[in-house]
């Protein structure tokens, strides 16, 4: 940390993390995704074709995950991959992988709970007695820290194992789904049905979404390749959001196969906008003081190590200077 430090200082002496655009030849690097192509990762996309990496000087590959994927942090850490976004980083920050947090694309999970809107359920204290999916550990880790909050325990409720195949719910024998603001609900309201959400965020339990990472040795060595790869996304992000038909067009032109749910990842990108860049927050914000908090890392030294936003506002100072 003391070598990235002093990079920086230096770095901010002679001005370079503002300078934009200069390089003499394009930088490889990779974008690793934690999970497949979709318009939750639009923002890098729309960087790419609009030209905005390759202002910055970089020729910006963007991987999606593979089914056979495994220990993507170990080997965003080791410099196979120069960033990740998505994924578990906290729990494998928590193993000792030296990845480290740089910004967050997402200020809200989309994680929700949802009914159909004749079922009765208007708040959580309504999941009482009721046939709720229980997807994941994950899923079930959520479900009862909003039960908790009401007084009710796993006992007060009927879990009913399942996994992403949403027929029971369809059918009633599963009142309450768990799933994104951004997929699930988007799926199945173009089934036709009204619904009612419960997204976490609103009820105090957060998680944390579309995270960018690095490996420490990249910001102590070359963090100015940090600063030009986020400032090209986020100038992608920003985009997007400003022009979001034209957005998932561009999407949908790299991925023709994805044409046929067109409306889908339209609905889906207009419903994660608010997520993205809610009221009174800036494009990419990351409460760093939050994320070394998070029960995942409550025992880990050098906590200072695991999330910055060094990056995040040298980025920010260099698009104020250029507007």
């Amino acid at each position: 940390m003391k070598k990235f430090i002093l990079y920086w200082s230096i770095m901010l002496v002679f001005g370079m993390v503002g300078a934009q655009g200069h390089a003499d030849a394009e930088t490889p690097v990779t974008l690793k995704l934690t999970w497949f192509h979709g318009s939750q990762f639009l923002g890098f996309y729309v960087a790419q074709e609009q030209g905005y990496y390759a202002d910055e000087g970089l020729e910006v590959t963007i991987e999606p995950r593979r089914k056979d994927d495994q220990y993507i942090m170990e080997l965003v850490a080791n410099g196979q991959y120069e960033f990740s976004v998505g994924g578990a980083i906290g729990p494998s920050q928590a193993d000792g992988v030296p990845v480290i947090a740089i910004a967050a694309i997402y200020q809200f999970g989309p994680d929700t709970l949802f009914a159909k809107a004749d079922s009765g359920i208007v708040t959580p204290a309504d999941l009482a007695g009721r046939r709720i999916i229980n997807k994941s550990p994950g899923w079930q880790r959520m479900l009862e820290a909003l039960l908790q909050r009401e007084n009710l325990t796993m006992d007060d409720i009927t879990p009913v194992e399942g996994g992403w195949d949403m027929t029971p719910f369809f059918t009633g024998d599963v009142e309450v789904w768990a799933g994104f603001l951004n997929d699930e609900v988007i799926r199945a309201r173009q089934q036709g049905l009204e619904l009612v959400t419960l997204p976490l965020y609103e009820y105090g339990i957060t998680t944390v979404a579309q995270t960018v990472a690095t490996s420490r040795a990249l910001l102590e060595s070359t963090p100015d390749l940090a600063v030009r790869f986020l400032r090209g996304s986020l100038r992608g992000w920003q985009w997007a959001i400003e022009h979001p038909t034209q957005a998932v067009d561009i999407m949908l032109r790299r991925f023709p196969e994805m044409e046929a749910e067109r409306e889908f990842h339209l609905a889906a990108f207009d419903a994660s906008i608010p997520l993205i860049l809610p009221p009174g927050t800036r494009l990419g914000s990351i409460d760093c003081e939050a994320w070394r908090q998070h029960h995942v890392l409550a025992d880990v030294e050098s906590a200072e190590e695991l999330c910055t936003t060094k990056i995040l506002e040298a980025v920010w100072e260099s698009l104020q200077e250029g507007q």
